[in-house]
């Protein structure tokens, strides 16, 4: 396990953290208070945002990485990486002693939250419960260790982070990111109300492009539920594909897929690096840019994800 020079973590001048994600915010919370005068910026794999980022001085990427084709850039300029996405760990080793990869076989659990809270916050302001316990529950949540003691509060937390998002949530210097009763109750609800309908979806919405996979139309943003609930419901199934289509900050379509596996099933991180993502082994993603000719999002999936699951690997399910 590396250990960050402070030196390098004092003169940091940008956050970047992951979009659209409760670890995400969780980590940008976590390196706001630790590094208060740094812009924190959020980005998400596979958009131009990502794609064009520059290289400058005071950069610390937080569960999220450089782009692969660029990552020399902002070698020379100093950047520090921390992330646990499989799919990253050989951008992360660019960046020697600058960079800290959590593998996820070795550190379960071990989420952007905890490593910026490990290897930032505690380096620069020493150990805090309450800061721990933050990180400890986004990384229940965003590993999915759905066995956890603590596995309901850690869905109530990431939903609420959802919910409220980081400029409503984000504290002062030194100050432990929380949420209110009232906003962790909010949290709860929504959970609630995601899990009936991720449900409905599993037993209604899938199209079964083969046997072993299934896509949808990811429109509440809920494929960890979904998947969940459509492997209780299809003893066959081996991976659950939900795509949405998002706009750019440049005014462009992007078709973003997510994908979902059985535990010690399907490496989804691996499909998702060849097709220009990444992720964990039973979480992943990626995005294509929306052309005029693009075929259907049903057609385009099927063809670019079918032939790699018939090569991955992975146990194979059966009846539960």
């Amino acid at each position: 396990m590396a250990s960050l020079d402070p030196t390098n973590l004092r003169s940091a001048q940008v956050v970047v953290a992951h979009a659209d994600c409760p670890d995400g915010i969780a980590s940008a919370l976590l390196l706001h208070a630790a590094l208060p005068e740094a812009e924190v910026r959020f980005v998400e794999h596979g958009t131009p945002e990502h794609r064009d980022l520059a290289a400058v001085a005071g950069m610390v990427f937080c569960d999220i990485v450089p782009p692969a084709a660029r990552a020399a850039e902002f070698v020379a300029a100093g950047a520090v990486v921390l992330d646990h996405h499989r799919s990253a760990r050989d951008v992360i080793a660019a960046f020697g002693p600058r960079g800290v990869f959590a593998d996820e076989d070795d550190e379960r659990g071990v989420s952007g939250a905890l490593l910026a809270y490990r290897e930032v916050w505690v380096p620069l302001l020493g150990e805090s419960a309450p800061a721990r316990r933050f990180a400890e529950l986004a990384g229940i949540r965003d590993c999915w260790l759905t066995e956890h003691p603590d596995w309901r509060e850690a869905t109530n937390q990431a939903a609420a982070l959802l919910l409220w998002g980081y400029p409503e949530l984000a504290t002062g210097p030194g100050v432990p990111p929380s949420l209110s009763e009232a906003q962790a109750a909010a949290g709860a609800r929504a959970v609630t109300r995601r899990a009936d309908t991720a449900r409905q979806i599993a037993a209604r919405e899938l199209l079964f492009a083969t046997p072993r996979l299934a896509i949808y139309n990811d429109r509440e943003r809920s494929v960890s539920d979904v998947a969940q609930a459509a492997f209780e419901l299809h003893p066959e199934l081996a991976v659950v594909a939900g795509f949405y289509f998002k706009v750019t900050s440049e005014g462009r379509m992007l078709l973003v897929c997510s994908l979902r596996s059985r535990p010690l099933g399907v490496d989804v991180a691996a499909i998702a690096k060849r097709l220009g993502g990444g992720g964990h082994r039973a979480a992943a993603g990626f995005g294509r840019e929306v052309t005029t000719d693009m075929p259907n999002p049903l057609t385009l999936l099927t063809g670019l994800l079918s032939p790699n699951l018939s090569e991955a690997g992975g146990a194979q399910p059966g009846p539960r």
